[in-house]
């Protein structure tokens, strides 16, 4: 007779393997939201003394006078206030054009993701980067789910209402417990202590060196390994072997990690 600890171990090894990732100064350099913001100003397409706030508070932050997660809240709740009015339909056809032509995202994501692929992990975002962008990596990166920003929408304009923010700990925290129950979660990566949730709920645990943040804590976390952006790709290769992929990620693809001569070798990337 199969006992309760006997069940639960048969029903994670019949669950998918998963990634969980923060995207922010995890995959991405810088701000996404700001970026984002100032496109959107450049477009018409945002209140410009809202954006104008928008920068002011992140450079509050950058200089130490706000903590990470109050920003994080505000500058949800000013994006939702700049974008209020506007069509979601123009703000949609904007989002694409920026996700082309962004030149923010780290050298290794493209290939960090396609090992991951290939390892046929399910991939999941979990940012405050506003939905729409998310949106468009999922679709561009071959991504499974993204969470971020969402403002509510009311007769195809946005309103001054932030639904969800995902850049908060305990937003993260709801989501990764709703993951955890679809997927076996082998690798978090973060570099926030805000990212606490996606790295404990992991097998493999990565937090990227901040270079320039203030205020950042490295998360408590046991065996959390602590790497810089020139070093992503070797650690994840390495950590994959080690935990064996056919055995941690199911029999039906056996195929292995790219090793760093591969990688270069790959096309995939950004369009």
């Amino acid at each position: 007779m199969m006992n309760n600890t006997d069940s639960e171990n048969k029903i994670s090894e019949l669950k998918e393997a998963a990634a969980v990732l923060d995207w922010d100064g995890t995959l991405r350099k810088g701000y996404e939201i700001l970026d984002w913001t100032n496109f959107l100003d450049e477009s018409g397409k945002f209140d410009r003394e809202t954006a104008v706030r928008q920068r002011e508070l992140v450079s509050n932050y950058l200089a130490g006078k706000i903590p990470y997660a109050q920003a994080v809240f505000d500058v949800g709740v000013i994006y939702a206030e700049g974008i209020a009015g506007q069509k979601i339909e123009d703000t949609l056809a904007l989002a694409a054009q920026f996700a082309r032509i962004d030149k923010a995202i780290f050298g290794f994501t493209p290939a960090f993701l396609k090992i991951l692929l290939n390892n046929n992990f399910r991939i999941v975002l979990i940012s405050n980067t506003p939905q729409v962008m998310l949106d468009e990596y999922r679709k561009q990166f071959g991504l499974t789910e993204v969470y971020g920003l969402q403002v509510e929408q009311r007769a195809g304009l946005w309103a001054n209402r932030v639904i969800m923010n995902p850049g908060l700990s305990e937003v993260k925290r709801r989501i990764v417990t709703e993951l955890v129950n679809k997927y076996k979660i082998i690798l978090g990566m973060g570099d926030t202590h805000e990212d606490a949730p996606l790295l404990e709920a992991a097998k493999i645990r990565l937090f990227l060196k901040p270079e320039s943040k203030p205020n950042i804590r490295i998360p408590e976390v046991p065996e959390l390994r602590v790497v810089d952006e020139r070093f992503v790709i070797e650690t994840v290769e390495t950590a994959l072997a080690k935990i064996g992929a056919g055995s941690e990620m199911g029999e039906t693809d056996q195929r292995k990690p790219l090793t760093n001569e591969a990688m270069q070798r790959t096309s995939y990337g950004r369009r």
